[in-house]
């Protein structure tokens, strides 16, 4: 009898791709989305536990990208503009062919809709002393996802 633990294929991070609007994003370093559940608790007099339900959820994420094209901006300057919030559609795909789970799932997909970008977007930064590049590190909230 072995001991020996079964050769896994983890899924890369690495393999996949984001899009914003349908425009696959070229530089992306990182990027998350995130489904945290609105639980509600509840108890009685009398019981010790408690019990829980999803009343609903929000949807986050945040995306790293170097910056190579000028998109946040126009989308600042659109709601400059026009006083507008700027809503997106973003996909995201993990599609590590080489795994177990691509072997046995396909392609992993999810599709965020009415996206807003929540956090501070960056104008403009200078650094003398910078090795990797100008990024964007962009926070933002959805409203609703296709799985």
């Amino acid at each position: 009898m072995s001991n020996q633990v079964p050769h896994r294929e983890r899924m890369s991070m690495r393999e996949g791709g984001l899009y914003v609007d349908g425009r696959k994003v070229l530089d992306v370093v990182k990027a998350s989305f995130k489904w945290t559940p609105e639980v509600m608790q509840t108890r009685s007099v009398g019981q010790h536990g408690k019990c829980s339900r999803y009343v609903g959820y929000e949807l986050k994420g945040s995306i790293e990208e170097y910056k190579s094209t000028p998109w946040t901006k126009n989308m600042i300057q659109k709601y400059m503009n026009t006083g507008e919030t700027q809503r997106f559609t973003l996909q995201g795909t993990a599609d590590d062919k080489n795994s177990d789970y691509y072997k046995a799932n396909g392609i992993d997909r999810y599709t965020l809709t009415e996206v807003v970008f929540t956090g501070d977007i960056s104008l403009l930064e200078l650094d003398a002393e910078d090795k990797n590049g100008a990024k964007n590190v962009l926070q933002f909230s959805a409203y609703d996802v296709q799985i």
